[in-house]
């Protein structure tokens, strides 16, 4: 065998390898294949699989008006609303109580709430609960 055979037939090696690797690739992605993938995969047993993700949670309360409420020393409370929160006649936190109000567009204080001193509140307005 001459040089020239010698390293065509490793070249033609080569390729075959090369060719066999990507139709196992192309075989293993091939349902995703030119497709955008729109959920996770992991690779398991020498399989791609989907891993099924929960869908997002509903948001509820929409709207969430607080009135007539005291919260007491040493209560930790979370309030949520997907859009507005607001707060007003009769809501009040004692001193040594922790409140957070978070809403996904804004938070209104109204005259008649009330945050004694010694009480702790945070405010968070930004994407849905």
């Amino acid at each position: 065998m001459s040089k020239f055979e010698f390293r065509s037939s490793w070249t033609t090696l080569f390729l075959l390898r090369a060719l066999l690797a990507g139709v196992c690739l192309l075989m293993l992605l091939g349902p995703a294949f030119g497709q955008t993938l729109s959920k996770e995969y992991v690779y398991v047993g020498g399989k791609l699989v989907a891993v099924e993700q929960a869908p997002p949670p509903t948001c509820l309360p929409a709207d969430q008006v607080l009135q007539n409420q005291s919260i007491s020393a040493g209560q930790n409370r979370i309030f949520e609303a997907c859009n507005t929160l607001v707060a007003q006649s009769g809501f009040e936190i004692q001193s040594g109580a922790s409140v957070t109000f978070r809403a996904g567009s804004s938070i209104t204080l109204r005259p008649g709430f009330t945050a004694s001193q010694g009480s702790e509140l945070r405010t968070v307005v930004g994407p849905a609960p």
